[in-house]
């Protein structure tokens, strides 16, 4: 029995603790619930959503309205303007992600079922390394991105060059 236990604790073989972290991470993360992060009146909401191990960025169209036939939609990058705070809502369609950008000390999680949130205070114009990963171990090239600021003009120009994200939805 004693080369089981060290010091009162069960000891667990490797394969053990590569299935307990991500089945701790989701109790805690379940145990938590959803954060909301109270965000400034003119903050811009933008839907992250996680899916087959990629990101979907997803910004209100030129309504200004989220979840109409309007919305535009990427992957990749995401662009945010620099004179505003960013609500970014995060989701998972299928597993759970961390999303996350260190310049910006900025992470959260993404869960199946639930909605969390991050706020990005205003921030100068520049690029930052953009870092996602599943909860299962590996590292997938397509969740890593660049967190683009740009000025307002210039996030409008490219916000108008995505296309609708429910393209036959709009009215022709």
């Amino acid at each position: 029995m004693s080369a089981v236990r060290r010091r009162g604790c069960l000891r667990a073989s490797a394969g053990q603790r590569r299935l307990a972290w991500p089945a701790l991470a989701a109790v805690l993360a379940a145990a938590c619930g959803p954060h909301a992060v109270p965000a400034a009146p003119d903050a811009l909401s933008i839907r992250i959503v996680g899916r087959d191990h990629s990101w979907r960025f997803e910004y209100p169209g030129p309504d200004g309205v989220a979840d109409t036939a309007d919305d535009r939609s990427a992957t990749g990058d995401l662009h945010i303007p620099s004179e505003m705070p960013v609500r970014l809502e995060l989701k998972s369609d299928d597993k759970l992600y961390l999303f996350g950008v260190p310049a910006l000390d900025a992470r959260q999680i993404a869960m199946p079922d639930l909605t969390y949130w991050l706020t990005l205070d205003a921030q100068p114009a520049g690029r930052f390394d953009l870092l996602g990963d599943t909860y299962c171990g590996a590292s997938y090239p397509d969740m890593r991105g660049q967190l683009v600021v740009e000025p307002w003009p210039a996030f409008v120009d490219w916000l108008e060059q995505q296309q609708p994200q429910h393209a036959d939805a709009v009215d022709p």
